[in-house]
């Protein structure tokens, strides 16, 4: 996943922790916590650029990212007309 080799360039992670992309069986467990955060949890999807950090040793999801295109961003773009 691209999105991750970023990431991983970006800000280096300690070595017990891997990024991979999000599967089906993530979407749940993800809606639950954020739930319970009142926070809404109907936009998250595996197939929409959903990265999840977990534990190498354990397999245990430690952190998850959805990453979402704010459309082209060229020089002279006006940033007003991003998609929200």
């Amino acid at each position: 996943i691209n999105n991750g080799i970023i990431l991983i360039n970006a800000f280096p992670l300690p070595q017990q922790i891997r990024i991979r992309s999000g599967f089906p069986d993530d979407e749940i467990a993800i809606a639950l916590v954020m739930a319970k955060e009142l926070m809404n949890p109907l936009g998250i999807s595996h197939k929409n650029n959903l990265l999840i950090a977990e534990d190498t040793r354990t397999g245990k999801r430690v952190g998850w990212a959805q990453i979402r295109s704010l459309g082209y961003a060229g020089v002279t773009t006006d940033p007003s007309k991003f998609d929200d």
